[in-house]
């Protein structure tokens, strides 16, 4: 400290006292002497263009007008400073006794130019004063101004892309026996400023034992800084201890000036630390707390000058990070800026060649150790995180770079030569049961992956070039993928894979094996570089296999921008036992099918997934068709054109909770065969299973027509099929439901409303000219037996199965017949023996035509009540009365013959069926309830008209057969 205040201070004191006493002693010519010396001294011309004048009084004075200093040779400007005058008055009496000593010094107006160039050298940088040898003067050579007066003092300072401007009115100071003082203020750059300092005097200077205590402040707009402490004056480093304390807010002054970027308006932010020198060239920073906005950190360091190499160390706690507040003070990006045009395709990015220099660390070594507790304003869910890094002759370890991410541990090793032009070394990256849907609600993604994920993989990077195909990283070269593990544990979906990585040429392969609901899984993946991902225009070539126990998934082809899976082009093949195995992958519900295989081509574009010409079989179905998937929505979108050639009528069974027929040349799943049996165990007739509709409409929107040309079913023989599935947030529509049979039609519609509770729907149809002898061939009736039936029914009912929606079915059916026969059995019921075995009303005897027959039969609450049930034959009229029990699955039905020959009323009587609805049982007798002349009454009252089209199309509202029903109606109630 003593050399460095000496040198200059002596220099201004010995130009002063040289020009003093040339002019005392009268010798002009010693002006100039003295000015010489002192430029040899300072290796720069010095010069006193407006000359130099004695002042007389006592004490003796100067007057130098015009003083120029020049500058360094490199610079462009002539001059370093320019000093309008300087006035200084001389102690003659001090300087007899060896010490220098001046009571007076103004300086006006100087005009100082700080400059450095390309190489930063600057221009207050003495030459000559640099190569002086160093000589121990003594504290008797440090001068002592008493009063030091500058006014309008202008600072300049130049340097590449840097450049800013300081005016000083007034500075005033001091430097004498006892204190050190120093004020000054202006602006620097149009922003005001002001600097006080205080400190000891030239005594302590001298005092080699004691420390030279300093008080220093400034105010420079916003910023408020303050440096308290001592300094050494002897040779002892540990002396040196300074308090220094930063406050401040809004734009840092300078920056804009000496960076050239524009200046970050920061928060409230400031600065306390304690650093001393515990040796030479060695400084501790001690008690460091300092914060930025909402984030704080606190800590010790230490530098190192003293050995072969620098060294620094930095131990920081980090209470508080704010992200968010931080990256509002990043610099904006300039979206009218020129960006780097685009390689051409094939070629690589302009970095790829370049080989990572980070040889300038290996200059030094360090070991840094940060702990963030917790973070602010950050998107992802990062709870605290803990970075020990060391650099050690060129090796630059990271161990580790961990973190606490939605409370799943990661870390990061590393392990780099800097020595090397590209870098090399490896990276290495570790998770431990990482939770990935608490990570994804952390993170705020759409989709909830369930599982738990291990990871161990390490990248190792050779600095070899690169082909074309490698894998590597810019500006580092090739890499290479240790064999990486992974495992995932998905308890919900019944998951468990582990999976091994690792680099093949310039691709990367993933084996995985595991368990999906208790059966083995396997996985086949070959593609390109993860590192081709980095370019979204370059497709990604991919091929995949995956297999679980009995279903396998493969596809091939391309991915472009794979990150975001925005285009997507395979082909691909799918076939399992059972699609509703797949449901938990999707997220939404699929039916419970036979054994399927499909193919086709899948296409995607942004959220859009379209599965064109796809072809296959369900069970013993072919289907084909297109289906577009729409992700773009809070829930998926499914439209679908669906076609069969030939429909194995059973293989639908699931989309109603029925079971497949397991019978010989059935196509089925083994569960869908236990189900089946399970099924046949209970003997129920209407399915029990939940159709899941509430589940199908809060998880998806859905559009789905479906046709089929050729059917086949174990019980009608339908001749197409045809419906339409449209599904939104609250609503499942079947509209319609077509079907052919008997050379007729059946169209229903449905609509099933989930938002109430239980859920609510309701059927309406019609049934079109439908010839039963066709219709009902497969249960062995009698060829002639039947003819054509026709009607409508309209139903409302709740709940989630078929034999929800039977129990509490409320409406009604409306069913006419006309023509065919009706098996003598019938006719001639009432003159059966009682004793006769009831087979025999299935024996093969004589049939009579059936004129016509009209059913009215109204529901409500799952209990069918027959209002009206009439079969007119040519020498009898039928009636019916009873009740059908959807809930218990039973009937109670009487059937009473009223002949139109009186003769053969006494010949017969009614008969009684009731029981299961599976198998009743017959017996004669039974009455109609004493309802008979009502039901006869009302028949009479039946709007038949309307119903009349529906059996014989072009024939209005009369009919061959139907035209006699009132009359025999009438001889009916006599």
């Amino acid at each position: 400290m003593r050399k460095r205040v000496a040198i200059p201070l002596g220099v201004l004191a010995f130009l002063l006292v040289a020009i003093l006493l040339a002019l005392f002693v009268g010798l002009p010519w010693a002006k100039n002497k003295a000015l010489g010396i002192v430029s040899e001294k300072l290796g720069r011309d010095i010069v006193a263009e407006g000359g130099i004048h004695l002042d007389w009084t006592w004490p003796p004075g100067l007057r130098i007008e015009d003083l120029r200093i020049a500058n360094a040779d490199w610079s462009d400007e002539p001059w370093m400073a320019k000093i309008e005058t300087v006035e200084a008055s001389l102690d003659v009496e001090a300087l007899t006794s060896g010490n220098i000593r001046i009571p007076d010094l103004n300086i006006v107006d100087p005009w100082v130019l700080l400059q450095r160039n390309e190489e930063g050298i600057a221009n207050w940088q003495f030459k000559a004063l640099k190569s002086e040898p160093s000589q121990e003067k003594g504290p008797s050579q440090i001068p002592i101004f008493e009063d030091i007066d500058i006014i309008g003092a202008k600072v300049l300072y130049r340097a590449p892309d840097q450049q800013f401007t300081a005016s000083i009115p007034q500075i005033q100071g001091a430097l004498t026996e006892k204190k050190t003082r120093l004020s000054a203020e202006g602006k620097i750059v149009d922003s005001p400023f002001s600097v006080n300092v205080e400190a000891g005097g030239i005594a302590q200077l001298k005092a080699q034992d004691t420390p030279f205590p300093i008080d220093a402040k400034l105010d420079f707009e916003s910023l408020k800084a303050s440096l308290e402490g001592k300094l050494a004056t002897s040779g002892d480093a540990a002396d040196n201890q300074v308090d220094i304390e930063l406050r401040g807010q809004g734009e840092p002054p300078l920056i804009a000036a000496l960076t050239g970027a524009p200046a970050p308006d920061l928060p409230e932010y400031g600065l306390n630390a304690i650093i001393d020198q515990t040796a030479a060239q060695r400084w501790r920073l001690k008690e460091l707390d300092s914060h930025l906005g909402e984030s704080r950190l606190q800590g010790t360091g230490l530098l190192d000058l003293s050995g072969d190499r620098p060294y620094l160390k930095l131990d920081a706690q980090v209470p508080l990070l704010d992200i968010a507040g931080l990256q509002e003070l990043a610099p904006k990006q300039d979206d009218s800026a020129d960006k780097t045009p685009e390689p051409p395709p094939g070629s690589r990015s302009p970095d790829s060649g370049a080989g990572l220099d980070l040889t300038a660390l290996a200059g030094f070594d360090t070991d840094i150790s940060i702990n963030v507790e917790a973070f602010q304003g950050l998107e992802a869910p990062v709870e605290s995180a803990l970075l020990d890094l060391s650099l050690e002759e060129g090796r630059l370890r990271v161990e580790p770079l961990s973190g606490q991410i939605a409370a799943n541990e990661l870390a990061l090793t590393a392990d780099l030569n800097v020595n090397d032009v590209p870098v090399t070394g490896q990276v290495s990256v570790k998770a431990d049961e990482v939770d990935l849907s608490r990570t994804a609600e952390a993170l705020k993604l759409d989709a909830r992956p369930p599982g738990t994920l291990w990871l161990d993989t390490t990248l190792e990077i050779t600095g070899q070039p690169v082909a074309e195909n490698d894998l590597y990283l810019p500006s580092l070269g090739q890499i290479r993928l240790a064999p990486t593990t992974l495992r995932f544990e998905a308890p919900s979906l019944e998951l468990d894979v582990d999976a091994n990585l690792q680099s093949e040429a310039a691709r990367i392969r993933i084996n995985a094996d595991g368990t999906y609901h208790d059966t083995p899984v396997t996985l086949d993946f070959l593609g390109d570089s993860p590192l081709a991902l980095r370019n979204p225009d370059r497709p990604y070539d991919l091929e995949v296999t995956a297999r679980s126990q009995d279903t396998e998934f493969s596809a091939q082809g391309q991915v472009i921008d794979a990150l975001s899976r925005r285009i997507l082009d395979l082909s691909f093949s799918l076939e399992g036992p059972d699609p509703q195995r797949l449901a938990p992958l999707f997220d939404f519900p699929l039916p419970e099918l036979p054994p399927y295989r499909l193919s086709g081509q899948l296409y995607r574009e942004e959220a859009t997934l379209r599965f064109t010409n796809f072809d296959g079989r369900v069970g013993d179905s072919d289907l084909r068709g297109d289906a577009v998937l729409n992700l773009a929505g809070e829930v998926p979108r499914i439209d679908a054109d669906l076609r069969s050639r030939f429909l194995d009528f059973d293989d639908l069974g699931g989309l109603i909770g029925a079971e497949p027929e397991t019978g010989a040349g059935e196509t089925v799943s083994p569960q869908q065969q236990r189900e089946a049996a399970a099924k046949e165990a209970k003997d129920h007739l209407f399915p029990r299973e939940p159709l899941n509709i509430e589940a199908a409409t809060g998880a998806m929107l859905a559009d789905i027509e479906y046709r089929a040309e050729r059917v086949d079913t174990a019980t009608l023989p339908l001749d197409r099929v045809n419906f339409r599935i449209s599904i939104d947030d609250e609503t499942l529509a079947l509209d319609p439901l077509e079907f052919e049979l008997g050379g007729g039609d059946v169209h229903l519609e449905a609509t099933f409303d989930t938002s109430r509770v239980p859920i609510a729907g309701s059927l309406e149809g019609e049934v079109r000219r439908i010839n039963l002898k066709q219709a009902l061939e497969p249960f062995e009736i009698a060829n002639d037996s039947v003819g054509t039936v026709g009607g409508r029914m309209r139903f409302w009912m709740r709940g989630d199965s078929i034999y929800d929606f039977f129990s509490s079915a409320d409406g009604g059916l409306l069913l006419v017949m006309t023509g065919g026969r009706l098996d003598a059995l019938l006719t001639e019921l009432a003159g059966l023996d009682i004793g006769e075995s009831l087979s025999s009303l299935f024996g093969d005897v004589e049939s009579v035509p059936i004129e016509c027959a009209y059913l009215n039969l109204p529901v409500e609450n799952g209990i069918a009540d027959i209002e009206t049930a009439l079969v007119d034959t040519s020498d009898t009229l039928f009636l019916a009365d009873g009740r059908f029990y959807f809930a218990s699955e039973t009937l109670d039905v009487v059937i009473e013959p009223r002949p139109k020959d009186f003769s053969l009323m006494s010949l017969r009587s009614p008969v009684h069926i009731e029981g299961d609805l599976q198998g009743p049982s017959f017996a004669p007798g039974g009455a109609l309830m004493g309802r008979g002349a009502a039901a006869v009454a009302l028949a009479a009252a039946t709007p038949l008209a309307g119903l009349i089209p529906l059996i014989e199309p072009g024939t209005g509202e009369d009919s061959v057969y139907c035209n006699g029903l009132t009359e025999a109606i009438n001889r009916a109630r006599k």
